[in-house]
């Protein structure tokens, strides 16, 4: 048994049709589905929607990072709580979902190139091994102090930072390049959940390549600052061979 398709929008994604009459609620769904008027920039609107999602991912950095330490993996500094990444994700997918669905319907065209929604959730579940990854504690001491973006006197450390780069830059990869299951999510499902499902899938399946990654580079760099270890390990090797 597939999943519930609603017939009113079992539409062809490139099957245009007239939009439909705006209702209370039109406004606000566009509003969302949009992302507060990301989708609108005329170049690569959902790169700038990923875009959107990492400066949400990084956003509480500059008020309180959460500190988390587990068996296994030394301590780290993440933007966010488990739970409180938990619910932003869950927030954005329902709401994304029904947001979506409505846009779609006022713009005339399923997953209308301005509804960027999609991307945000996606971005997000592809940084969620950062947040959840056992094992994948981002920074120690000496990682937090090195500075790869300062922001309001807080320094960001550098293997969260380009663990977040790698994790968004795989997100597009597999979100434009879109190999088999995100493919066939993209066909599958019409409506909100379609608008949102090839990019959820996008999101998990960058989620593992990430996760894939940091185990690796702790591996090779024998360093608990994974990304961030091997870059320092490689600067330094360079760094006393230029010596």
């Amino acid at each position: 048994m597939g999943f519930p398709i609603d017939s009113a929008t079992a539409y062809s994604r490139h099957e245009p049709r007239p939009p439909e009459p705006a209702g209370p609620w039109t406004g606000l769904a566009r509003w969302i589905a949009v992302v507060g008027g990301v989708g609108y920039v005329p170049v690569a609107p959902g790169t700038a929607g990923s875009l959107a999602a990492v400066l949400v991912f990084l956003a509480p950095w500059l008020v309180a990072p959460v500190a988390r330490s587990g068996p296994g993996a030394a301590s780290g500094w993440v933007p966010w709580s488990g739970c409180g990444f938990g619910l932003l994700l869950g927030g954005v997918i329902a709401v994304g979902i029904w947001a979506a669905g409505r846009a779609e319907r006022s713009f005339g065209r399923a997953d209308d190139g301005r509804i960027v929604v999609d991307e945000v959730a996606g971005q997000l579940i592809a940084l969620a091994p950062l947040v959840y990854g056992p094992g994948l504690a981002l920074g120690s001491g000496r990682a937090a102090a090195e500075s790869a973006v300062p922001a309001a006197g807080r320094a960001l450390p550098m293997d969260l930072f380009l663990a977040v780069v790698t994790g968004f830059v795989l997100f597009r990869v597999f979100d434009v390049w879109k190999p088999g299951p995100v493919r066939w999510a993209e066909r599958r499902f019409s409506g909100g959940f379609g608008v949102m499902a090839d990019d959820m899938v996008a999101g998990i399946a960058a989620a593992l390549g990430l996760g894939a990654l940091m185990l690796g580079a702790r591996a090779v760099s024998g360093s608990p600052g994974g990304l961030g270890g091997l870059g320092g390990s490689i600067v330094g090797r360079i760094a006393e061979a230029l010596a």
